[in-house]
């Protein structure tokens, strides 16, 4: 997806015309996160978080850093952090919903994508997650139901139909 070691230059090169720019440095560290160089995105998320500690974008993309390194409590407190500075932020529920689901809680992994759905009706991703957890949770009849919400959204995910799809494989 995209060219993201020249996207990578580009923000570099925006930081030295103006080293206080909150957007070129977000996006730096969400370049490192997409080059899978976990450390300096962590470092350039950190620097906009010190530069702007009430930028809740920051956080939910520091959150997705932590998840991938497997450091699920800091992870969730991260989101817990975003939802702080803004409690309508489905984007923040669904990541926490994902970082319950990677801790095997599914309990609190549907209570997010219940909450993220409930904020946001039209986020066919909390739909689906939510569709996920309660297939783990044998919980088939609620999981269809919610990726068929999930595809009245947008029928054009490949994910959210093979989700469907595993759900009437295993009945």
């Amino acid at each position: 997806k995209g060219m993201v070691p020249e996207a990578r230059n580009e923000f570099q090169l925006a930081l030295e015309t103006n080293p206080a720019s909150e957007s070129a440095r977000l996006w730096l560290g969400k370049s490192y996160y997409r080059l899978n160089n976990l450390e300096r995105a962590e470092e350039e998320l950190q620097k906009v978080i010190k530069q702007n500690p009430k930028n809740s974008k920051v956080f939910i993309a520091l959150g997705r850093v932590l998840g991938k390194e497997k450091k699920f409590e800091i992870e969730r407190e991260t989101y817990h952090k975003a939802l702080a500075l803004n409690s309508l932020n489905s984007e923040a529920y669904v990541n926490l919903g994902i970082s319950w689901y990677n801790s095997r809680d599914l309990k609190e992994a549907i209570r997010c994508f219940k909450r993220a759905a409930e904020i946001n009706a039209y986020d066919p991703w909390a739909f689906n997650n939510m569709g996920i957890a309660l297939f783990k949770g044998d919980e088939f009849k609620e999981a269809e139901e919610a990726l068929r919400k999930a595809l009245k959204i947008n029928d054009k995910l490949a994910d959210i139909h093979t989700n469907l799809a595993l759900i009437y494989w295993q009945k």
